[in-house]
């Protein structure tokens, strides 16, 4: 029993956190905690290797000596707004997705047949069972995406807009005098903005490409990152289109969704599929400008990730992207990451490289486009900082912190 106990603990703790990592209280969305996720999450993300690939129909974890699957349909997953508070299952009308900060599983094994216990009495099976409860904190140290958003010059986290960045504006990658600025990304006179952002090297002067590349068709990112640390400045990576637009469900020389999941949505915003040029999270629906693509009302991030609509194609985009497969059925998310803000005009002074300020929460707005990323033209909109509450991004790390992004913790 005392075995059965431990594998049935391991099996509810993953799925409490993986749950809870789908909690984002503070967030006025109906959305917010999207249960049918949280729930197949719970049961096929028990472990790494688990999180990788398409979710099993049946949980990844085993119990009884490892003989028997715990079954999903007898996993209660219940949601509080406090540790000790009173927990319901979401849409039982208890509970709202808005205040949910605490996610609680549940298994009770039953019919576990005893033996020596009947020399004592008629007993002959009995019951073992666990609970585990988890929510989201800020991180000591955590895992994120190889780009740095640039603060303005002069800004803090205590500025307002915290950094000089305004929630659901779109930030350029490279892009030479947009604010009007100067020095930046490369440095000198004719520098890129700050406001910004690029590609950084997040063990430098090591990394390079294929460092990049592998970060960013890892499902958990670059691990272990802390405020403090200090970033390089990677310049514009063209050779890392494949391994960017696998997260948006496209593959061309990777046709590999197991070792690099895609996003739940592919659907690209750019200048025609979305005009406002802000809030494409969830901002009110856009009608597309490119004549060619023809007439139509094209959906924000959340809406189309909730359907999981993939990339809608080169013509309909209006870009020109390598795709050979597009498939968002088994997808996690995968543009909504964590990435470094930096003081970016540190780049360029003497060999300096700037220091981990805070983490943003940023949507990745669109594939990256050929004949590669030469000018590097994707944008992403930034989100807030991945340290408040009600923000959509979160991601894995040690707990604890006060400015590191939301990641998933074990409270019982």
């Amino acid at each position: 029993m005392f075995v059965i106990k431990s594998e049935i603990q391991t099996a509810m703790d993953a799925c409490a956190l993986a749950a809870a990592s789908q909690l984002r209280p503070g967030l006025s969305d109906p959305n917010a905690l999207v249960k049918a996720d949280a729930y197949g999450r719970s049961l096929s993300d028990a472990s790494h290797a688990g999180a990788l690939g398409a979710r099993p129909e049946g949980s990844v974890n085993q119990a009884n000596f490892q003989a028997l699957p715990v079954p999903p349909a007898s996993i209660e997953i219940s949601f509080a707004s406090s540790l000790n508070g009173s927990y319901s299952t979401l849409g039982s009308g208890a509970i709202s997705p808005n205040v949910a900060k605490f996610a609680r599983c549940t298994y009770p094994m039953t019919d576990v047949p005893v033996y020596f216990m009947r020399v004592l009495n008629a007993v002959t099976q009995t019951t073992v069972a666990a609970t585990a409860v988890a929510t989201l904190q800020p991180s000591q140290s955590a895992c994120g995406f190889p780009l740095a958003v640039c603060k303005d010059a002069g800004t803090s986290a205590g500025s307002s807009p915290p950094f000089g960045l305004d929630k659901g504006e779109w930030v350029s990658g490279l892009s030479k005098n947009e604010k009007g600025g100067s020095g930046g990304l490369e440095g000198g006179a004719g520098g890129y903005d700050t406001g910004n952002f690029g590609w950084i090297d997040f063990t430098p002067p090591a990394g390079g490409a294929s460092e990049l590349e592998a970060i960013i068709r890892s499902p958990t990112g670059m691990c272990d990152l802390k405020p403090g640390d200090e970033v390089g400045e990677a310049g514009v990576k063209a050779s890392l289109a494949d391994a960017w637009n696998s997260r948006f469900g496209i593959y061309d020389k990777i046709a590999d969704a197991t070792t690099s999941p895609p996003d739940r949505t592919g659907f690209s915003y750019n200048d025609d599929t979305w005009p406002a040029k802000a809030n494409a999270y969830d901002g009110p629906s856009q009608t597309q400008l490119s004549p060619s693509a023809g007439a139509g009302v094209n959906s924000n991030y959340r809406t189309n990730r909730a359907a999981g609509v993939g990339y809608q194609g080169n013509e309909k985009s209006g870009q020109n992207v390598n795709y050979k497969v597009t498939s968002n059925a088994n997808g996690r998310d995968r543009r909504l990451v964590a990435v470094p803000v930096v003081d970016c005009g540190v780049w360029g002074t003497g060999g300096a490289n700037p220091a981990i300020e805070a983490f943003a929460c940023v949507l990745l707005l669109s594939p990256m486009t050929n004949p590669g990323a030469g000018s590097f033209p994707q944008r992403v909109e930034y989100l807030g900082l991945a340290n408040a509450p009600g923000n959509p991004c979160a991601t894995s790390g040690l707990g604890g912190g006060s400015i590191g992004p939301l990641v998933p913790v074990l409270v019982q």
